[in-house]
């Protein structure tokens, strides 16, 4: 190996640990406030900030004309973990974490999603 090929090994190491640390710090700032809001017919039924949420797991029951689901809310996000819908596409979904993606079940008109108070802010970018 070469001086030139450990040089280059280097300046690709610093770039990879700059992008984590930047990606870690800078994009994922946890200090935006996270809000679950829960929709039923596009109606929103709740707003619960994770950051205000005491125990370990919240538990929301949405019984209504359309259905029964049951969500559970922790400080880290929100999952559908009971439904009457007969496909329950909403708890294969699993947990949702992140600002912008839904949980829906179509069956009982249902949407759970978290969104943030840092308007503007993007999933990806293109070039």
């Amino acid at each position: 190996m070469k001086k030139g090929d450990k040089t280059i090994i280097v300046l690709l190491g610093v770039i990879i640990i700059g992008w984590i640390l930047v990606d870690t710090i800078v994009l994922n700032n946890n200090n935006a406030e996270m809000v679950v809001e829960i929709k039923v017919n596009g109606d929103l039924v709740e707003s619960i900030p994770l950051n205000e949420i005491k125990e370990e797991v919240k538990v929301v029951e949405i019984n209504n004309q359309y259905g029964k689901n049951t969500i559970l809310i922790d400080r880290e996000g929100a999952e559908v973990v009971h439904a009457d819908c007969p496909d329950q596409l909403c708890i294969k979904q699993g947990k949702i974490t992140k600002p912008g993606v839904i949980i829906a079940c179509l069956p009982n008109r249902l949407s759970v999603e978290i969104v943030s108070d840092r308007e503007g802010e993007l999933d990806a970018t293109a070039q």
